[in-house]
């Protein structure tokens, strides 16, 4: 009787872990292997099952041979009752949680984008780069266009209020271009070229990116789509926008120039440092004239030696 119930329950834990293996749990304690790994583990466990579910059927019919007590009787009733709800209850708890066999491919189609176009190293990185993959509405590149752009404080100075530019703000490209960007960095800071609103099939995130550490260049190459429109171009490292790294790149000709571009459209607040002329401005003024004129007659009627 002993040996009839640990066969019970043996056989009631190994439905119940094989259950419980066919879905998430099993995946996610062992995501080192692999599908094919996973396939042979889940073939010798069904093996195993069978096994036992025949040692299992053997037992029963000897229980049926020989005589046992009521109570007996009553504790291997409720072990088959547990044990055939347990059958019937996990494989439609590894049907419902077994993933689809294309759920692993469009995880990584949709919530990781392909990282293909991503180049990164200690002197900086070039993210969704795009050599040869057209935008729907380009049947073919219509050219290419190399573009050299530097970053740094001294092109910042023409302008008030502006710390950080590029030394062109604006350029023009024809539709479906190749367009290769380099990016030199003058500062000793990070800098970036980050352009938006390019299409997102092609982009994640509608983005294509150059960031160079201080002293360096990268060099990153997309394709624009055929679009007329004015993309816009900026830094996205803290307050370097705020601080005038932005700019403009237009297909045929753009849609427009885009707001507080330096040297291109004015702030929307700008910094023209004027002076305010009032009473008291002219008042100082007269008055500083009036020491000076009286310094320079007393100076010139001094004897000389």
């Amino acid at each position: 009787m002993r040996q009839l119930t640990l066969g019970l329950w043996g056989n009631i834990r190994l439905i119940a872990w094989k259950g419980s293996c066919h879905g998430e749990p099993f995946a996610s304690a062992h995501p080192e292997r692999s599908a094919a790994e996973s396939k042979d583990a889940r073939d010798k466990l069904r093996e195993a099952f069978f096994v036992r579910i025949q040692r299992l059927l053997r037992r029963l019919r000897l229980l049926a041979m020989t005589g046992v007590s009521p109570v007996a009787k009553s504790f291997v009733s409720k072990s088959l009752f547990i044990l055939f709800a347990i059958v019937l209850l996990f494989p439609q708890r590894a049907r419902a949680q077994a993933p689809d066999d294309n759920s692993h491919v469009h995880h990584l189609r949709h919530e990781h984008p392909d990282h293909s176009g991503m180049r990164m190293d200690m002197e900086g990185a070039v993210m969704n780069e795009n050599l040869d993959q057209l935008p729907r509405d380009c049947s073919r590149i219509a050219g290419e266009q190399t573009i050299t752009v530097h970053a740094g404080r001294r092109y910042a100075q023409p302008f008030n209020g502006v710390m950080f530019t590029y030394d062109q703000r604006e350029w023009n490209v024809a539709p479906c271009t190749k367009v290769t960007v380099t990016l030199v960095n003058e500062d000793q800071v990070r800098h970036q070229w980050m352009i938006h609103g390019l299409p997102r099939y092609l982009y994640p995130e509608g983005m294509f990116h150059l960031e160079v550490s201080g002293g360096g260049q990268k060099t990153g190459t997309f394709i624009v789509p055929s679009a007329k429109k004015t993309y816009l171009v900026h830094c996205d490292i803290a307050q370097h926008t705020e601080k005038g790294m932005k700019a403009q790149l237009k297909v045929s000709g753009g849609d427009g120039d885009l707001a507080s571009i330096p040297g291109i459209r004015g702030s929307r607040q700008p910094e023209l440092y004027a002076e305010r002329w009032n009473g008291w401005t002219w008042g100082c003024l007269l008055l500083s004239s009036i020491i000076g004129a009286v310094l320079v007659v007393r100076l010139a009627r001094r004897p000389t030696a």
